[in-house]
């Protein structure tokens, strides 16, 4: 292919001196360059425990998957594969993807594909479940509402208008579940054995390579997690940020 083009302006990025004064320009409220960096500093450290924290939760659960293997009933399955699959073309449609030529061919393939997560989506949710019941977990209605408070302040709105959100969905059931899950998960956290080790990118790596960091029968100390969760977060300062 041949063209031509024809050039209107062309630009030139200037980077500003680091210094204390263009710290405050940023109006973000840093009184110096060095309160800046010690800021960004703390939400890198505070992401890299979210990102262990979730790593943590996501080894357990894929352990606990290994270790427990059964038939699956496949209309579950299916309908969870049909709620992935809807999200999917949710996701699409707010790209700016008109759902309506989407060839059949890739809706069967999307779906053929999003059933191995299905299965392991709803094999996790009987495991937790049955683990919930042994383990005799509750949810009270005033964690209920704390919860609801919580998600008011997220979305920056009121606790009246998610409850009413809520009642137009069926009711508060599926925050108490949800919360009974978590405290399914953080059972099985307390009983595993955390062990520590450096920090590795798992986007870079088989994901099959993570699920072997959960063993049994120990509390996790806080301590221990936290000298991982910080060689993370010195790792990714010099790059870049889920129950």
């Amino acid at each position: 292919m041949h063209y031509k083009a024809k050039i209107k302006s062309v630009g030139r990025s200037e980077t500003p001196e680091l210094n204390d004064d263009w710290a405050r320009s940023l109006d973000e409220g840093y009184e110096s360059l060095a309160d800046l960096r010690k800021k960004l500093r703390a939400d890198l450290e505070t992401y890299a425990e979210s990102d262990a924290d979730a790593r943590l939760r996501n080894n357990a659960i894929a352990k606990l998957l290994e270790q427990n293997e059964f038939e699956v009933p496949e209309v579950l399955i299916n309908n969870q594969a049909r709620n992935l699959l809807n999200d999917f073309a949710r996701d699409l449609q707010q790209r700016g993807v008109d759902l309506s030529k989407v060839e059949n061919d890739f809706v069967q393939v999307a779906f053929h594909q999003m059933r191995t997560q299905a299965e392991r989506d709803v094999r996790g949710a009987m495991l937790l479940d049955k683990i919930a019941e042994a383990e005799k977990i509750e949810v009270s209605d005033a964690e209920v509402e704390e919860e609801i408070t919580k998600m008011a302040e997220l979305y920056r709105t009121t606790s009246d208008e998610i409850k009413a959100s809520l009642e137009r969905q069926g009711g508060n059931g599926a925050i108490a579940n949800n919360l009974r899950t978590r405290k399914a998960i953080e059972s099985i956290i307390q009983k595993a054995k955390i062990t520590d080790g450096p920090w590795v990118d798992e986007s870079a790596q088989d994901p099959s390579a993570a699920s072997g960091s959960v063993e049994k029968t120990e509390k996790p100390k806080r301590t221990r997690k936290t000298t991982a969760k910080k060689a993370s977060a010195k790792t990714s300062s010099g790059t870049e940020a889920g129950s």
